[in-house]
């Protein structure tokens, strides 16, 4: 496949590693966590130390891999390159892996078990980790900081006048349907204030074509 030469010769960098509580020990690991707790710069920590010849990095995300052929074709080159380690990001219960190989694997699924790995936990930053590479001036801003954007490690490494931007950005992956954003913005503006579905949806069916059971949902 063209395409595991192409990642095997461009293994990934990370620009910015940061200095977490949660360290990967050794191949034959399972790392779990939510999306953007770290777990991909976890990795790239990890794999830093290693030669790039001697591991392939493959994204399940990654829009140019066909998984089937995935599939069918790793063991023949983790063979054929004398791998000692296989590294999937992103991984899925559902995709086979060759028990003679050994790997690193990250998933967002927190059900997840693989049999002859450990597993490792990784959530998004705790306060004394962002107060560890924080550039705020005083605990009081740390902490605000914190409280309203610090739990996604890249948002660290904004400034303070991006992070609404970045926030929203986020907001709109999540919630790509032009409904479900639009539900959110409205159940926001009643934060700490009691409100009923009911009101939720008499006050939207006017500007979006909502069902009560979307709502419901």
């Amino acid at each position: 496949m063209d395409i595991l030469e192409s990642l095997y010769e461009k293994p990934p960098h990370a620009l910015h590693i940061l200095d977490r509580k949660v360290r990967i020990k050794g191949p034959n690991t399972l790392l779990i966590g939510p999306k953007n707790a770290g777990k991909t710069t976890l990795i790239v920590d990890y794999l830093s130390a290693l030669s790039s010849k001697t591991y392939l990095y493959v994204d399940l995300n990654d829009l140019r891999i066909k998984k089937e052929d995935l599939a069918n074709n790793l063991f023949t080159f983790y063979q054929k390159h004398n791998l000692s380690l296989l590294v999937i990001d992103n991984y899925e219960k559902a995709f086979p892996l060759n028990s003679s190989m050994q790997v690193l694997l990250s998933s967002d699924d927190h059900s997840l078990q693989i049999d002859g790995l450990d597993t490792l936990f990784l959530d998004a930053l705790d306060f004394e980790e962002f107060i560890a590479f924080s550039k705020a001036a005083s605990i009081e801003s740390l902490f605000n900081l914190y409280a309203n954007y610090g739990r996604q490690p890249e948002a660290t490494f904004l400034h303070e006048s991006q992070l609404l931007a970045f926030l929203q950005s986020k907001l709109r992956l999540e919630l790509y349907e032009p409904s479900l954003l639009e539900i959110f913005c409205f159940m926001a503006t009643y934060q700490s204030r009691p409100v009923s579905l009911h009101h939720i949806y008499k006050n939207l069916k006017a500007s979006i074509r909502l069902s009560k059971d979307k709502l419901y949902l």
